[in-house]
């Protein structure tokens, strides 16, 4: 069943925000409505036009509401780690679950988990919560939404060993898959010339996606290193991005540009960086640069805070220690830099379809449990 009887889709999908990187991958996705509350900076409407996976947009109340309402064969929800979440996904999970028991149609409810944040230093940086008192609340509060989702595929296997940490590792295991956060190669049209001394950075200018770091490390190059960097973003370190840019004539700046433009740089460059760095309770997950910098060829130079750090390193990508100082984060860029791999090399290592699609398809039920 792939709809309603008024034509809506069938199954849903409940998001806290939704950006252009997600309204690209829904395309490849299972058609289902995409409930969210909040859009973010690079959210493209033309991209969210016309496409298999209509929006919605909904307060948190109306998302209730509307989850007790509506007949949907399976939803997704966010992932139980989220603990920013943690009220909104036990109001909608009860709301799922409260309809399915009075109309004797249950449907099936999942999550994509890949949080790596443990929810009592969140809880404990964030809301001041004791570390005994956070413990104590986030064993209850994800035993208590783990025993109402019926699937749970997980990105990285550090996610998975983070909740067994709350919860008892056989109620998780009956629920859970890994589908490793690997994407496939990029079908964006091909077209220009790679370059082989550029460096890319794509995303927020922000301290812990490690902008400052990169600028540090770029400084730390010798003279004679050869190398470009092209920086692509916008975010509150913009104009000390600005600044520095304009004293390194090597160095371009595009504030925000479009998606069209962000796949041109990301076939053209030959390295892609992100130093994510911790900030309070917050963690890297993976890094969507990290992913699209892959699915175009790129190779990759980060820190091992992401969670597809042994993947990455595994493949013969760079892989810094989060301390690690600007003259070693120089010496990884030099060195993936001076990597001979050709882009279709290193698309070579990845899944021929999208992991996170496969994931999609086994959370709302168009997949077999056991494909």
């Amino acid at each position: 069943m792939t709809a309603t009887s008024d034509g809506a889709p069938s199954r849903a999908r409940v998001y806290g925000s939704v950006r252009s990187a997600h309204l690209e991958r829904f395309r490849t996705m299972t058609p289902a409505l995409v409930i969210h509350r909040d859009r973010r900076y690079d959210f493209d409407p033309a991209l969210a036009a016309g496409g298999p996976s209509p929006l919605r947009q909904l307060g948190r109340a109306a998302t209730v509401l509307h989850l007790l309402r509506t007949p949907y064969d399976a939803v997704e929800l966010n992932e139980p780690l989220m603990v920013s979440r943690w009220g909104s996904v036990a109001a909608q999970v009860a709301a799922v679950r409260l309809r399915g028991a009075l109309t004797r149609r249950p449907a099936a409810v999942g999550a994509y988990c890949i949080d790596l944040t443990d929810p009592v230093d969140r809880l404990a940086l964030s809301r001041h919560v004791p570390r005994p008192l956070g413990r104590w609340w986030s064993r209850r509060v994800l035993r208590f939404l783990v025993g109402r989702m019926d699937r749970l595929a997980f990105g990285t296997e550090g996610s998975r060993q983070l909740l067994e940490r709350y919860v008892d590792p056989a109620v998780v295991a009956t629920r859970a898959r890994v589908f490793p956060a690997v994407p496939q190669p990029c079908d964006c049209p091909a077209g220009g010339v790679r370059d082989a001394a550029t460096v890319l950075f794509v995303g927020a200018f922000k301290e812990r996606k490690g902008i400052r770091q990169l600028m540090e490390a770029w400084d730390a190059l010798p003279a004679d290193a050869g190398l470009r960097l092209r920086l692509i973003g916008t975010g509150e370190l913009l104009p000390d991005v600005r600044t520095w840019a304009a004293a390194h004539p090597e160095v371009s700046l595009v504030v925000d540009p479009p998606r069209a433009e962000v796949h041109a740089s990301l076939r053209a460059a030959h390295v892609l960086v992100l130093l994510s760095q911790r900030s309070g309770w917050w963690r890297e997950q993976v890094g969507l640069p990290i992913l699209e910098g892959l699915s175009h060829g790129c190779e990759v130079v980060t820190t091992d805070e992401t969670g597809i750090a042994d993947w990455l390193h595994r493949h013969g990508h760079r892989v810094v220690p989060v301390s690690a100082d600007a003259p070693e984060i120089a010496a990884a860029l030099r060195s993936a830099a001076a990597a001979g791999r050709t882009a279709e090399e290193v698309t070579a290592d990845l899944p021929r379809t999208d992991t996170r699609a496969d994931a999609d398809r086994w959370l709302l039920g168009t997949a077999d449990a056991a494909s």
